[in-house]
């Protein structure tokens, strides 16, 4: 049954929509979990990176402020023998004591014997007083700046800062050192590893001796991290650093639990789907039996009560219904009223007291100007045609004027003081108006005129009003109307029943209203001018 098919129709479309957001959820979501691992990680490496970078740089100054500031003075009066060693240990345990990191100072004579040390362990360090020959044999001479080197013991490594200390000449040596299990004492304002090395690989301090080669203290790096460097100096590389597996880790455990919750979302759009399309199934089979109802009776309104807009549609329905129904019963009555118009015209607006008059017009034209009695004859014929041909009954504006002015034209022979003037807006024109809408408006302006003056002037107006309105003037001289008739004749032409008299007013309103609707008809009395008005919105064209 089709009615089933749409209700497939709609589960499937609904799954199809989720899957495609879902699709696109579990996309941005991946990309955002990796933009954010990306940054986070890329984050995490430079905060360490800056950490330790800074607090190595702070390190090396101080040291070499202070050594550099010790040696003009205390150093070369100790190593001249100008004071002891008191004097030496005061400086450096009073600059120590207002250190984060802590160091020891080993003091050497010219020839890099140990005359002075903070820490014993150094007393026969005989390797570290070979290295530190080596070191200031390849930097002869060494500058005043000093040396930056990474020593490594069987204990520890170590950072050496080597201050020449210069009276004129070299005297001595000033050595700064730095344990660098020191180091770890930063690590609690990180969020990553670490490992800081010279340009020989040689290890200064990690945060993990995983990368640390065992029995070489070595750097070995591997495959398995990402990470970044930076050198504070030249020989010295600090590299922040972090596994690829907890980053995997994560990545994975964020698509596992997508896809879990993909399933749930997929499941409960599946429940969903099931219902709404049940729900609007059921809606839609009440719609259509309805409908089989209307089809089978015409008058028969659909009913249902679903609470959805499926209920709504069955209210806009039954209104298009019954519009259908009233356009139907108006085309029924224009019919009628038709027919019933092309009598009258016969009847009412040429009945036999104007034929008469007419014809004793012509009569009297045959003797004094037959010219005069010819253009009669031929008008009379003209209007007579057209007003019982089966053409349309509703034409042009500007062709019905034609026979109004014939007749207006008869007339006005007949009656040689009678004028009349038209007034219409030229986008008007090709208004769509019933045939000889006007006459019978025209034909009482004249039949009651005439009762009062000879010299009858009529206007008839047609022009757009302020508001876009369409208004229809027929306007007299004759002053035989009243207010209290006014007020009368507007309430005639506001009932349903059919009046003994004013038979072309009311039928000219009923076959104006049939194709106006709103059109509305009022006759109302001015200066001593009757005015009969109507009053239309929009307009049909031709």
């Amino acid at each position: 049954m089709k009615l089933k098919r749409f209700e497939a129709k709609i589960r499937v479309d609904i799954l199809k929509f989720s899957f495609k957001i879902i699709t696109l959820m579990i996309i941005i979501t991946i990309i955002t979990v990796s933009f954010f691992n990306y940054n986070m990680r890329n984050y995490r490496l430079n905060n360490t990176l800056d950490h330790y970078s800074s607090s190595l740089k702070h390190v090396i100054t101080t040291n070499q402020q202070e050594l550099y500031a010790v040696s003009k003075d205390v150093f070369i009066r100790f190593l001249t023998g100008e004071s002891d060693s008191r004097n030496v240990f005061s400086s450096f345990y009073s600059f120590n004591a207002r250190q984060q990191m802590k160091s020891d100072l080993l003091v050497f004579d010219e020839a890099l014997a140990l005359v002075l040390h903070t820490n014993p362990i150094f007393e026969t360090d005989y390797a570290l007083f070979h290295f530190l020959s080596i070191v200031i044999d390849n930097e002869a001479p060494l500058q005043e700046t000093g040396a930056l080197r990474v020593y490594q013991s069987n204990q520890s490594t170590y950072l050496l800062y080597v201050l020449p200390i210069i009276d004129q000449a070299i005297i001595g040596y000033a050595v700064s050192v730095i344990d660098g299990r020191e180091f770890q004492l930063l690590r609690e304002d990180t969020s990553t590893n670490y490992v800081i090395y010279d340009q020989y690989d040689n290890v200064l301090s990690a945060s993990s001796t995983s990368i640390v080669h065992t029995t070489t203290g070595k750097l070995n790096l591997n495959n398995d991290i990402n990470h970044k460097e930076t050198r504070p100096f030249s020989n010295i590389t600090i590299t922040a650093y972090v596994s690829n597996q907890s980053y995997a880790g994560v990545f994975f455990t964020s698509l596992i639990v997508l896809a879990i919750l993909s399933l749930f979302i997929s499941l409960q759009t599946y429940i969903f789907s099931k219902k709404a399309s049940t729900k609007m199934g059921h809606s839609l089979y009440l719609l259509y039996d309805q409908l089989m109802q209307v089809s089978k009776s015409p008058s028969h309104r659909i009913s249902i009560k679903t609470e959805d807009e499926f209920e709504t549609l069955a209210e806009n329905i039954n209104k298009v219904l019954a519009e259908l129904q009233s356009a139907h019963d108006r085309n029924i009555k224009l019919s009628e009223l038709n027919l019933e118009s092309e009598r009258r015209k016969l009847e009412a607006q040429f009945h036999p007291h104007f034929l008469a008059n007419t014809l004793e017009t012509i009569r009297s034209a045959i003797y004094v100007d037959t010219s005069l009695a010819e253009e009669l004859l031929t008008r009379m014929n003209d209007i007579l045609r057209y007003s019982i041909s089966e053409k349309r009954v509703d034409l042009p504006l500007q062709d019905d004027l034609v026979y109004i002015e014939n007749y207006l034209i008869v007339n006005q022979i007949r009656y040689e003081d009678f004028t009349y003037k038209f007034k219409i807006d030229h986008d008007l024109k090709n208004l769509r108006v019933p045939k000889l809408l006007l006459l019978p408006l025209i034909e009482n302006s004249l039949k009651y005129g005439f009762k009062f003056r000879r010299d009858l002037k009529m206007l008839i107006a047609i022009h757009r009003g302020s508001h876009g309105d369409i208004i229809i003037r027929v306007i007299d001289n004759g002053g035989n109307l009243s207010s209290d008739q006014a007020t009368q004749l507007n309430t005639m032409l506001t009932t349903t029943t059919k009046p003994d008299q004013h038979h072309g007013l009311i039928n000219t309103k009923q076959r104006l209203s049939l194709m106006y609707e709103h059109a509305r008809f009022v006759v109302k009395t001015k200066c001593r001018c009757t005015i009969i008005e109507i009053r239309m919105r929009g307009g049909h064209y031709v």
